[in-house]
């Protein structure tokens, strides 16, 4: 039999009820200072806390270029005292380049006497041309009598001969030769795609690939090999345990996350994460994830499905509520530049998101949010060296809209979450982190996001503050509005080695960050709220296997406007792999 529906009615009487249910007739809010009576919005899991792949990430190690220039040549004319007036430089056998982008080479020494040496360093700064174009050549001085300052020089370009994988990785031989095969005959050497191709199959899950150019057995001029060497890690285990939750579902949680990698030429990723409170049984959350690579040239199919249940306790706990969310994901992406130290893609897909509320004892179903969202991502990262230090940043750009089939919630519906929300609304996302050296051993880092809105949305899409985004020492989404920004600001001091295999990077941060609310008069909700936090706190990296993370954070706003502020918090979050 069906749960009877309740809607707005039992939303309304949920944080009235919630004041009356502290201990010895104190109202909620005076027995927990500083904290909101939760609303239907709270008790259910928010968006971050149902992607919880996102706690543990994989971090991909990011090498130098795969190429480099050579050094220059030995110059057999560098102690010839012997003057020459050159009038012209041309380049014999050149393709990749056209003559005038080897004219910044040669310009400055042309019509005026020069020493014979200076075709050495012509010789050179073309070959640089070359190689800056991603042309990868050698450049010689052929034997010659330079008759009236004409001067001609040899373009030997690589070309690819043979290109051979080595190394037995199974099924997964078949991901990696659908990549490098694209190698094969290139003509000229053209770098850029030769590292694009190559990266793009160190990409495959479990997979290293170290590639090697040598000079071919062919009698051709120029012709290169190229040997790939591939090694395979099939399986992965990671365990997380940390107290960044809320009091109401429980703030100790452990998750563990295991990959199952390239086991098909698809060059395929499963991952499976189960989370789960650990003193309680408040929340829940089971997540799978699958990824494919289809043909070679990077296209990834992405597809996930997530369970979570949350039964909120606290102040909550008399009324017995359950809290399910279901959320399906599908995604296509492409890398459209792909570099050791440039990458941008380009990426669309779906997500389907059922979320229900139910009060305990046949109560009936206090809310409903069913969210259909079609979406685009521009994505990237850049390494660059400014004023001689390297400089990180990555930038994501998103473009979300609702929709208003596929069985999507009904605008007016009288079991919305909130009841004035546009289940088909759209809205712009973006986020951006930018990391450097700044002095000496410190160095900054800041991450920051944001979203714009003009309508209410539902609150899956809304963005949060708190300990899973910006605002560390606050509950998980304590914060939700339609637009917003925020920001983290961490300095951090270099790792300092304590022992053979413990290393420590002491840090200071400050976060801030503000929602807004749309059509607050209808709502109800608060329109604007800010929160502001600071503290410091030490990351260990034990043994290679293990990252531990202690932090001390300090709110500085209230929750709600005239309330207290929070206490403080001490942060704990371990990492640890077992394979």
């Amino acid at each position: 039999m069906r749960a009877p529906r309740v809607g707005l009615g039992a939303r309304a009487a949920l944080t009235l009820a919630t004041t009356a249910l502290a201990a010895g007739g104190h109202a909620w809010a005076q027995a927990t200072p500083g904290a909101v009576p939760p609303t239907a919005a709270q008790a259910g899991a928010s968006a971050p806390e149902l992607n919880p792949a996102a706690r543990v990430p994989r971090l991909q190690a990011r090498d130098a270029d795969i190429f480099s220039p050579e050094p220059p040549g030995p110059c057999p004319l560098a102690d010839s005292s012997v003057e020459i007036n050159l009038t012209s430089v041309s380049f014999r056998g050149a393709t990749a380049l056209k003559p005038e982008g080897f004219e910044a080479a040669y310009r400055p020494f042309i019509g005026a006497p020069q020493k014979v040496g200076v075709i050495c360093e012509i010789r050179d700064r073309a070959a640089r041309a070359l190689f800056d174009r991603g042309v990868l050549a050698r450049v010689e001085i052929p034997e010659q009598r330079i008759s009236g300052g004409a001067l001609v020089l040899d373009v030997i370009e690589a070309h690819v001969v043979n290109v051979r994988v080595r190394g037995d990785i199974g099924p997964a031989q078949g991901a990696v030769e659908r990549y490098v095969e694209k190698l094969r005959g290139m003509k000229p050497f053209d770098m850029r795609k030769a590292q694009r191709y190559l990266l793009l199959a160190s990409d495959i899950p479990g997979v290293r690939v170290r590639a090697a150019v040598k000079p071919s057995i062919s009698a051709e001029r120029g012709a290169v090999d190229i040997d790939v060497t591939v090694t395979r890690t099939t399986l992965s285990a990671v365990g997380n345990v940390q107290n960044l939750g809320s009091k109401a579902v429980g703030p100790w949680g452990g998750l563990v996350r295991g990959d199952v990698r390239s086991l098909t030429p698809l060059g395929e990723d499963t991952t499976l994460v189960a989370f789960h409170t650990l003193d309680s049984n408040e929340q829940w959350v089971v997540q799978l994830l699958e990824a494919a690579r289809i043909g070679g040239d990077g296209l990834i199919v992405r597809a996930s499905a997530v369970y979570g249940e949350s039964r909120p306790g606290d102040v909550l706990k008399p009324l017995d509520l359950t809290s399910t969310s279901v959320v399906g994901n599908l995604e296509v992406a492409y890398p459209l530049v792909r570099h050791r130290r440039a990458n941008l893609n380009l990426a669309g897909g779906l997500d389907l998101v059922n979320q229900e509320t139910d009060l305990g004892d046949g109560g009936g179903k206090l809310t409903e949010d069913k969210v259909r969202v079609l979406y685009a991502r521009l994505d990237g990262d850049l390494r660059v060296n400014a004023f001689d230090r390297p400089v990180a940043m990555s930038a994501a750009l998103t473009l979300r809209k609702g929709l208003s089939g596929l069985g999507a919630s009904e605008a007016g519906s009288d079991l919305l979450t909130h009841g004035f929300a546009a289940p088909d609304a759209w809205l712009v996302r973006a986020n951006g982190s930018m990391g450097a050296p700044l002095v000496g051993p410190i160095s900054g880092e800041i991450r920051v996001q944001a979203q714009y809105s003009d309508k209410p949305l539902m609150p899956y899409e809304q963005i949060t503050l708190g300990d899973l985004s910006v605002g560390r020492g606050y509950d998980p989404a304590v914060a939700l509005g339609d637009s917003g920004a925020g920001a983290s600001f961490d300095l951090r001091y270099n790792p300092i080695p304590v022992g053979p295999k413990i290393i420590i990077a002491p840090y200071v941060f400050f976060d801030v960050g503000a929602v807004h609310n749309n059509d607050t008069a209808l709502s109800g909700l608060a329109e604007n709220r800010t929160l502001r936090s600071f503290g410091a706190g030490v990351t260990l990296r034990l043994a290679n296997r293990a990252n531990l993370d202690v932090t001390y954070a300090q709110p500085i706003d209230p929750v709600v406007a005239g309330g207290v502020r929070p206490s403080p918090r001490l942060l704990i979050n371990l990492t640890a792999s077992f394979l």
